[in-house]
């Protein structure tokens, strides 16, 4: 709740709507957007799925995760009407107050993307960049 309020200040109050799965799944809302966040203890099932090592060792290394997501707005949605990349800023931000060397890497499952932690994150998404993958998906789109 208090990286929300931190990740999306101003206007509209960040609200705790429900809590689920014993604690570990919050739903927050601000204003019209709804927010999912999801905690694991478990490892995800993703061996080899990556086409590089430095790509697949957060896939074998991690032991939790943790998810933000939009729920009330599905990723085709969002494209139709150009707010992918705005929404993926929102979730971005939240990601940032969220990272920390444990953290191995972030994971864009519509897209199937996987940036690796290199330090900051920011200097990760550049390097993701540089280095063949397309996130072009987080950059708002003309219209």
């Amino acid at each position: 709740m208090e990286i929300g309020k931190k990740a999306w200040p101003g206007g509209d109050p960040v609200e705790l709507v429900q809590t689920l799965e014993n604690g570990s799944s919050h739903i927050l809302r601000r204003g019209k957007f709804w927010f999912a966040v999801h905690q694991g203890n478990l490892p995800c099932d993703v061996a080899g799925q990556e086409a590089t090592e430095l790509l697949q060792r957060p896939w074998d290394e991690h032991t939790a995760w943790l998810s933000i997501d939009l729920p009330m707005q599905s990723t085709a949605q969002l494209k139709k009407i150009d707010s992918l990349g705005s929404a993926y800023r929102l979730l971005l931000v939240y990601a940032f107050l969220s990272w920390s060397p444990n953290c191995l890497a972030i994971y864009f499952p519509a897209e199937g993307i996987t940036v690796p932690n290199l330090g900051d994150l920011a200097d990760s998404i550049n390097w993701a960049r540089k280095n063949g993958q397309n996130l072009d998906f987080l950059s708002t789109s003309p219209g």
